[in-house]
């Protein structure tokens, strides 16, 4: 955690913020998670990692139709950085579902 903040002290990159947010989110910080994605989203919008770092978020909370759109998202945005591990955590969100399309929570 702390190198990868003296790494962004030192020349910020989106790929850095998106792992701080990874190391927070397994911290089970998810504010500072998304702060970091948020970070990450203003140098880069197209990182596909900012997307599947929400999309672990929004799963953890049981909104697994929208973790499956931010999945799906990172592969539409980001197919060569994030693409093969965007669709195998659309095929395990697909298979935890039963095959069938997520519908959102009311």
């Amino acid at each position: 955690d702390a190198c990868a903040r003296r790494a962004l002290d030192l020349g910020p990159r989106a790929e850095g913020w998106v792992q701080l947010a990874r190391y927070a989110l397994n911290r089970g910080d998810r504010a500072e998670s998304e702060r970091a994605l948020a970070a990450a989203e203003r140098l880069d919008p197209l990182d596909g990692g900012i997307r599947i770092g929400r999309g672990h978020s929004l799963a953890l909370d049981g909104r697994y139709a929208e973790a499956l759109r931010e999945f799906e998202r990172a592969l539409e945005v980001d197919p060569v950085r994030s693409g093969p591990y965007a669709k195998a955590q659309i095929e395990r969100l697909r298979a935890l579902l039963g095959g069938e399309e997520a519908t959102p929570r009311d």
